[in-house]
């Protein structure tokens, strides 16, 4: 298959190199002129604009656009308007080609601390999630084919700052019954080009490991590991900082995506986070 990556950075950067390695074409296009896995000449545009570059033919679309900042307006370039502009610029009929955007998790802003599936209601929290929702709804309107997968907090290499804090003692003590829910990125771009290949895929599939941990389990796992007392040790005070959850807390159910055929490398925070920590 010849296979468009859009956006090419840290989850997408490695959805070409598994392209690749599945010996199939890829071409990229980014904001940049840097080399991607596969394509040593990526195409260059803002695709916050539409896209003026001869029109190209491919079977398939990865979308893992980053937006550049945590507002509103740069959450819209990067997930309606660049959708729309890629299609624009690919000139697909409704039926043709796999297109996947890489979306989050951010959509549901339950805080119960219950489970969440690809059948719950979303429900934003905050509005650069209700951006990621109208971008998502855009494009499955346009383009029926289309599949959208919502990662949780995305890990892996160079993205180790949760090791880091425990590590050093930063890590505050977390109120008990609040819940990560992770992807280490090795999966998150694994689950995507699975996503590009599979016959008859449904609509939405959220990008989770296995098991939505408890984060005093979490940084009491870490701890031990690296040999420094658990952050709830002696703690007298409980503090809830992860900027990315806004407050929120669920547990997301990831099993539509296992059924699929998809099966993780690190199915838990222990074995990423482990894969780090030997390293």
């Amino acid at each position: 298959m010849r296979v468009l990556v859009v956006g090419p950075g840290y989850v997408g950067k490695v959805v070409a190199e598994r392209l690749v390695a599945d010996s199939h074409q890829v071409r990229a296009m980014r904001r940049s002129a840097s080399p991607v896995p596969g394509d040593p000449d990526p195409i260059t545009t803002d695709i916050a604009t539409p896209i003026d570059h001869p029109r190209e033919e491919f079977d398939a679309v990865v979308y893992a656009v980053s937006p550049s900042e945590r507002t509103p307006t740069a959450y819209r370039a990067a997930y309606v308007d660049g959708p729309a502009h890629v299609l624009d610029w690919l000139g697909w009929p409704a039926d043709r080609g796999r297109f996947v955007l890489v979306s989050s998790t951010g959509v549901y802003g339950q805080r119960d601390g219950g489970w969440v599936d690809e059948t719950t209601d979303p429900d934003p929290a905050t509005p650069t999630g209700e951006v990621i929702l109208e971008g998502e709804g855009t494009l499955l309107t346009r383009h029926p084919g289309a599949v959208v997968l919502r990662l949780g907090g995305i890990y892996g290499p160079g993205r180790t700052r949760t090791i880091e804090r425990v590590a050093q003692g930063d890590m505050p003590c977390p109120p008990p019954g609040i819940y990560g829910n992770r992807i280490h990125r090795d999966d998150a771009a694994g689950a995507a080009v699975h996503l590009a290949m599979l016959d008859d895929p449904k609509d939405v599939y959220i990008g989770v490991d296995r098991e939505p941990a408890d984060l005093r389990e979490t940084y009491r796992w870490l701890a031990d590991r690296v040999g420094v007392p658990s952050p709830c040790e002696g703690a007298t005070e409980e503090v809830d900082d992860v900027p990315e959850r806004r407050g929120t807390n669920k547990r997301c159910d990831g099993k539509r995506l296992v059924e699929s055929g998809y099966r993780f490398t690190y199915s838990t925070f222990r074995e990423g986070y482990g894969s780090l920590l030997n390293d």
